[in-house]
């Protein structure tokens, strides 16, 4: 669909003259979204006088950061850090990522998220994780003020985590778990889905409808943080419709992550059913393939009421990773075969 120039045009005329008097510093709400909408809107037209609109509005945005600026997401510090990280990383502004929110990280840190009840993005828990992993993407040096123990601190107390790392791509099954996560739900209100991954967020968002709460979408995550996410987790889910190889699910193994997978493609000979992974089929209903979702749930439920069990599915989840796809001893197979052509 094509731009309408005029109304942007009309939008951003109006904001030129309003926007230096709006009290709200936040992003959903205020001078952070204002200051992004005309960096894009700068680099779309070509104007530089729309950069430096935005530049003033973000050296007010720190002039005006008070100690009763709220830490939320929507109007408060978690939103005002998230944009300026979204700033620096997508090169609108020349800064050093480690620094510039470093005064927003201790006053960000400071609260005890253990104590938050409220988990929406807007005002609560989600707010705050959405903030710290994006601070954490992409750094090659522990963040002295957001490490793993706070991450572990976000996860509330006695929740049983599951895991997907991937694109959020039909092919990858994500409806099928969502759907089987729903079920879980009812008789495992402790569940907590966490989606690791880019894609069309929009379709997601609609799946997971009335239990937003209960799944957090993180968005494209670094390997680090991905590697905290499985060593925190319960168990994993590989639940694609097809796949050549598995990458993510080699990865779950050599976490020790409990790990469930489809019967397709090369996933289906990774793990042993039943000794170092759980399998679930595809089913075919009216031409298209599908995750069988009731499986699926009973597979989930499963490892979640047997611990003992699922923590010896991980460890010979690991012990099948050392002896096949530990990368010395594959690149040794690689060449062995190789060598026979």
């Amino acid at each position: 669909m094509k731009p309408n120039n005029e109304l942007l045009q009309r939008i951003a005329r109006y904001l030129m003259l309003h926007g230096s008097f709006i009290d709200n510093t936040g992003l959903l709400s205020g001078k952070t979204g204002i200051a992004i909408f005309f960096y894009h809107y700068s680099r779309y037209t070509g104007e530089k006088i729309y950069d430096d609109f935005a530049g003033e509005l973000i050296d007010e945005i720190y002039s005006e950061i008070h100690v009763n600026t709220p830490c939320d997401f929507k109007d408060g510090l978690c939103g005002i850090g998230w944009g300026m990280e979204y700033l620096i990383r997508n090169n609108f502004v020349i800064a050093d990522s480690d620094e510039a929110p470093e005064d927003l990280d201790k006053r960000i840190m400071e609260r005890d998220v253990r104590r938050i009840t409220d988990y929406s993005l807007e005002t609560g828990l989600k707010g705050i994780a959405c903030y710290v992993i994006g601070r954490r993407k992409n750094r090659d040096n522990e963040n002295p003020y957001i490490g793993q123990g706070y991450i572990q601190d976000l996860i509330e107390e006695n929740a049983k985590v599951i895991v997907f790392a991937g694109r959020l791509d039909e092919v990858k099954g994500l409806g099928g778990l969502i759907n089987a996560f729903k079920r879980i739900l009812a008789t495992h209100a402790d569940a907590r889905l966490f989606i690791l991954g880019d894609g069309d967020f929009n379709v997601r968002l609609k799946e997971a409808s009335g239990i937003w709460a209960k799944i957090t979408f993180t968005g494209r995550v670094d390997k680090k943080t991905l590697y905290e996410f499985y060593g925190l987790a319960d168990m994993g889910v590989v639940c694609s419709l097809h796949e050549e190889f598995g990458f993510v699910a080699i990865e779950m193994m050599m976490h020790e992550l409990p790990l469930i997978v489809t019967e397709t493609g090369g996933l289906d000979e990774i793990a042993e059913d039943g000794i170092s992974g759980l399998k679930v089929p595809i089913l075919t209903v009216n031409d298209k393939r599908q995750v069988d979702v009731k499986c699926l749930t009973e597979k989930m439920a499963f490892l979640l009421d047997n611990p003992v069990y699922a923590k010896e599915l991980g460890e010979n989840g690991r012990k099948r990773f050392l002896g096949k796809y530990d990368l010395p001893l594959f690149k040794e197979k690689m060449m062995n075969l190789y060598n026979s052509v």
